[in-house]
């Protein structure tokens, strides 16, 4: 039976429990001592008993995203454009202090549905588990990693993730970008074309493979589909899964060897089991409420 855990008005996001069995999600709640930006959201842990204790902050909010073996967190933050984590907060306090609200745009696309971009970057920062921030992408500009998906390696080695670039026209492509943790250096896996790009890594356990969704580019008389496929890391032929006529909504790794895949089917829920070396597919469940 279902048991709340938290109840703040705010509400909380991205939960993902650590190493210890402790709890870690995303939040915006105001934190009891005072410490941390109460209009920003921050990493929080939740202990088996007891109350929830905030792990990191950052100005321009955290938003967690992989937790590795060690305790190590992956999470998202906005800086303001063209600064860093370290400069953020007094580039924010300057801004606000001089009343300044104006967007000044270098590029296309300056705006993404119902908000304007340019004013802030997204970043990715390493969270230690003692609450440390180190910034992994400090090079990212305004749409590099825009509604960006990234995972982080079980053992903390890796870091995958979308990297979004400009293209003519005011329109974007969308690859797939491998982070050294050790080293800062990011390397281009899948590159983007004209007719696709690539959307939600997931690293497998033992951080050799990732499962990836090919997306390909709406036309004026098309619409886009996706393709699961599986990469090595280091390169070389791609597994493509035939999904059918599922939609797909998500997928993980169960072990090294097999991924779970749950989606729409014909307007039921279905959860589909792949062999990752072969890309054979068993339906496990296909007629399921949403």
């Amino acid at each position: 039976e279902a048991r709340r855990l938290t109840w703040s008005d705010r509400g909380e996001s991205a939960p993902r429990f650590a190493p210890d069995g402790s709890l870690l999600f995303a939040s915006a709640r105001p934190d009891p001592t005072g410490a941390a930006d109460d209009d920003a959201q921050a990493i929080w842990r939740l202990p088996e008993r007891g109350e929830a204790t905030i792990v990191a902050s950052a100005p321009g909010g955290l938003t967690l995203v992989a937790v590795a073996d060690d305790g190590t967190m992956l999470a998202t933050t906005q800086v303001l454009a063209g600064g860093s984590l370290d400069d953020d907060a007094e580039r924010r306090e300057a801004r606000t202090s001089a009343k300044r609200t104006t967007i000044w745009h270098t590029g296309m696309p300056i705006r993404y549905w119902d908000h304007e971009l340019g004013e802030e970057s997204t970043r990715l920062v390493l969270v230690a588990p003692d609450g440390a921030l180190r910034e992994l992408t400090p090079s990212a500009d305004t749409v590099a990693l825009t509604n960006a998906s990234a995972d982080l390696a079980r053992d903390g080695a890796l870091v995958v993730t979308t990297w979004t670039t400009r293209v003519a026209c005011g329109e974007t492509r969308t690859g797939i970008a491998v982070i050294d943790v050790a080293s800062g250096s990011r390397r281009a896996l899948l590159a983007p074309t004209d007719e696709h790009g690539w959307a939600g890594p997931r690293l497998s356990p033992d951080g050799t493979r990732i499962a990836v969704t090919r997306r390909t580019h709406s036309t004026p008389t098309d619409t886009s589909y996706d393709a699961l496929e599986i990469h090595p890391i280091a390169g070389g032929d791609a597994v493509t899964v035939d999904v059918g006529d599922l939609t797909i909504a998500a997928y993980d790794w169960v072990d090294d060897a097999r991924l779970v895949v749950s989606g729409d089917l014909h307007s039921r829920g279905a959860v589909l089991l792949v062999d990752a070396a072969s890309g054979a597919v068993r339906t496990l469940v296909d007629d399921a409420p949403h």
